[in-house]
């Protein structure tokens, strides 16, 4: 066994609980044939029981939410932002939905790894009032009107979570 192995067959040991028999030997004569997760054959060995190494699952999401628009800046082509011209949004209300393809993979016995893949699309409306300061004289014009903004996209990411146990707790 090579130096390497024992380390993680350590990390595993300490990592997933013992299940050992009355006489202190192996529950389980199991031989472990598939190459996902490496070290399985060592978990197994010490009384373990391990999932599939494989998994794929289909999501969708349907999202409805009102959110709070703290501030819109407007800047013109300058870089600048026009003096005589003000932007203020209260409230807007979101609309999504979404679909995801996750496939994940057990790495080691404790590790599994999965990436996402979907689509997202949705719209907002919010409720805008615009003030323009008049060129010539005094005084300002405002007017107000909702704001509509479609959206749509990818969505994708990547992820891990790390399991244990020791006797009948789990985390």
């Amino acid at each position: 066994m090579s130096k390497v192995t024992r380390i993680f067959s350590f990390i595993t040991t300490l990592v997933v609980s013992f299940q050992v028999n009355a006489t202190g030997t192996n529950i389980s004569s199991e031989r472990y044939d598939r190459n996902f997760p490496f070290l399985a054959q060592e978990a197994i060995d010490l009384g373990h029981e391990l999932p599939k190494p494989y998994g794929f699952s289909f999501n969708y999401m349907s999202m409805n939410q009102p959110l709070v628009v703290d501030s819109v800046e407007f800047y013109g082509p300058d870089g600048n932002e026009p003096k005589r011209l003000s932007i203020d949004a209260g409230e807007a209300h979101q609309e999504s939905e979404t679909l995801t393809l996750r496939a994940d993979v057990w790495v080691l016995p404790f590790l599994n790894l999965y990436g996402v893949l979907g689509y997202t699309r949705g719209s907002s409306t919010a409720a805008v009032d615009v003030s323009i300061d008049k060129i010539f004289g005094d005084g300002s014009r405002t007017f107000s009107t909702d704001f509509p903004l479609e959206f749509e996209g990818p969505t994708y990411g990547v992820g891990g979570t790390i399991v244990g146990g020791i006797g009948n707790y789990f985390a």
